[in-house]
């Protein structure tokens, strides 16, 4: 990664207080480089800044709030850059392409006509957990039958794998190293993968539930 443009970048983005004021700054810096460059910066920031602390030395709790003007907005943004996003995976683009697609589209006045609304764009790709993006292979693809006649063969191992997941323990090394030993006894590549793909998917699920949770509580504190 090119320190040189890390260390612009920081100097762009300093002070801020929050993450939309932070992307404001990048943007407007962006901007004002060349247009062959300006994709290259995209990609440092979206993928070299990976914590609150890379943007700001002291962040606040609000650090990650975006200042909606009304809910509308918030879910217009929201949609569109889930869609964005969602439609360049989906076209399976080399990663180059994927972050020139980025810029195009924030460059695109008619789609994001005010830096502000350009500056909340970039803070959602940046809090994006798909983002840094990687171009992916197709994986092991099996028919449904194929998978639960391997989950009916290796049940006993998921049922020792879920508790393992649900253990309360010190490490979490100690968590990985159980899981990986009880994956490795098993006795084909395609049975790894289905052990495996059991396990996201409850993990999966659990992260749904907690994120309703969490937007159900915001839209109660809303309310209020």
């Amino acid at each position: 990664m090119n320190n040189k443009m890390i260390d612009e970048l920081k100097l762009a983005i300093t002070p801020a207080v929050t993450l939309c004021q932070a992307c404001s700054s990048v943007w407007q810096f962006i901007l004002s480089k060349t247009e062959n460059d300006r994709v290259d910066y995209l990609k440092i920031f979206l993928t070299g800044f990976k914590s609150a602390e890379d943007i700001a030395e002291k962040p606040s709790e609000c650090f990650f709030g975006v200042e909606w003007k009304n809910k509308q907005e918030e879910a217009e943004l929201t949609d569109l850059e889930n869609r964005i996003v969602s439609n360049l995976i989906g076209s399976s683009m080399e990663e180059s392409a994927f972050y020139a697609a980025l810029c195009t589209k924030l460059s695109d006045d008619t789609l994001l006509s005010t830096l502000e609304d350009k500056a909340k764009f970039l803070a959602l790709l940046w809090m994006d957990p798909r983002i840094p993006y990687y171009k992916l292979d197709k994986g092991r693809i099996m028919s449904n039958e194929e998978y639960r006649s391997i989950i009916n063969k290796i049940q006993e191992s998921i049922n020792k794998g879920f508790f393992i997941l649900s253990e309360e323990l010190d490490y979490k090394t100690q968590r990985s190293s159980l899981l990986l030993d009880v994956a490795n006894k098993l006795e084909s590549d395609d049975e790894r993968i289905v052990f495996w793909a059991v396990l996201l998917d409850i993990l999966y699920k659990k992260l749904s539930e907690m994120q309703r949770i969490d937007d159900l509580s915001s839209d109660e504190l809303r309310s209020v």
